[in-house]
């Protein structure tokens, strides 16, 4: 995941030690702990918020590590509006949420 997600420009890559590890506890999160389920996603993001050395948001799992400004910023920030589709057609609808945006952003970093 840090291997997608870093930019190929060294110099473009977070440099102080608390960008670094909000990147990699970012990775960590959803490379070793997206499979989990919820409770046990508790324990995991409780686990790594006890080993970080920086400040971090209350749930891991609710932010997105956003490499051109070196911020987790909330899933739900990027959630876009609903716009319903042109021609009607019902299989043709999907309704942006949290889940869909977070899961497609992982998959397109694959």
């Amino acid at each position: 995941m840090i291997d997608s997600i870093l930019p190929e420009d060294v110099d473009a890559a977070p440099q102080e030690f608390n960008y670094l590890e909000k990147l990699f506890l970012f990775c960590i999160t959803w490379s070793c702990g997206g499979a989990l389920i919820e409770k046990d996603r508790e324990v995991f993001n409780s686990f790594l918020s006890g080993t970080a050395q920086t400040m971090l948001p209350h749930n891991l799992y609710e932010n997105v590590y956003d490499i051109k400004t070196q911020k987790l910023d909330l899933w739900s920030s990027r959630v876009k509006e609903y716009i319903p589709p042109v021609d009607d057609r019902y299989a043709s609808i999907l309704v942006p949420t949290m889940d869909t945006t977070r899961y497609a952003w992982l998959l397109m970093q694959v």
